[in-house]
């Protein structure tokens, strides 16, 4: 018990540290985040529907999510629900949304991590001042490229399913998975996902306890792929 009572007093320690650096103050633009994709061949009206895409055998050993993430008690190592001391709101203007910002490994990918702290009526005794932790993601954006289209949603795919098979590999197979609001069944193909990336795919994982997940990969920020992860009525009561 005392080995992660100091394992969190450091976190929050950390979290202060970086927050008082100015993480807290507006939103920043994505951050693109994706490797310049390799070429694809166009196709022609005349070539035959693409067949599914095979199972890829990924190696995710020394990936694992820290415990406190991995049991759905909070987002990077912080319980849902954690109040930031009232001294560091002030300093930061008391804006009603804070998010702390840094760039992590996720997936065996890089993505900027978002820890987002707000004011919510679900938290018994929170008051309108405070402010707690109540979502956590991860983004990455900035696939597509007019110089190659086709070669950045094939790479946003395949970062797609690997994410995909991460998650599964961790919260096991997700509650649904939709691609264009039609069931997915197996890998993600750029076909199904749509032509200069129109698409728009979601994997949800909704049975846990404590927290749902949500992976999304769309056309917004230049193709993007986000994981969510967000508070249940469980865990805020």
């Amino acid at each position: 018990m005392m080995k992660r009572n100091w394992f969190s007093l450091s976190l929050a320690a950390a979290l202060a540290l970086l927050l008082l650096a100015g993480c807290g103050a507006g939103p920043a633009d994505p951050t693109d985040t994706a490797p310049a994709g390799n070429t694809a061949s166009a196709e022609t009206p005349d070539t035959p529907p693409e067949s599914p895409a095979e199972p890829v055998d990924y190696d995710f050993s020394g990936l694992e999510l820290d415990e406190a993430t991995r049991s759905l008690t909070g987002f990077e190592g912080l319980p849902w629900g954690y109040v930031l001391p009232q001294s560091l709101v002030d300093d930061l203007g008391g804006d009603g949304r804070i998010t702390l910002r840094t760039a992590v490994q996720f997936a065996g990918l890089d993505f900027q991590a978002e820890q987002v702290f707000s004011y919510t009526g679900a938290l018994s005794g929170l008051t309108e001042e405070q402010r707690a932790l109540t979502m956590g993601q991860y983004v990455r954006t900035g696939y597509f490229s007019l110089d190659d289209p086709e070669g950045g949603i094939a790479m946003a795919v395949a970062d797609f399913n690997q994410v995909l098979a991460y998650l599964t590999q961790v919260y096991g197979a997700p509650d649904s998975c939709t691609v264009n609001n039609e069931a997915l069944s197996g890998p993600l193909t750029a076909a199904r996902f749509g032509a200069e990336g129109s698409g728009d795919c979601l994997a949800a994982w909704t049975g846990l306890d404590g927290a749902a997940v949500r992976l999304r990969l769309s056309g917004f920020y230049g193709g993007s792929i986000m994981v969510s992860f967000g508070m249940t009525a469980a865990a805020q009561g």
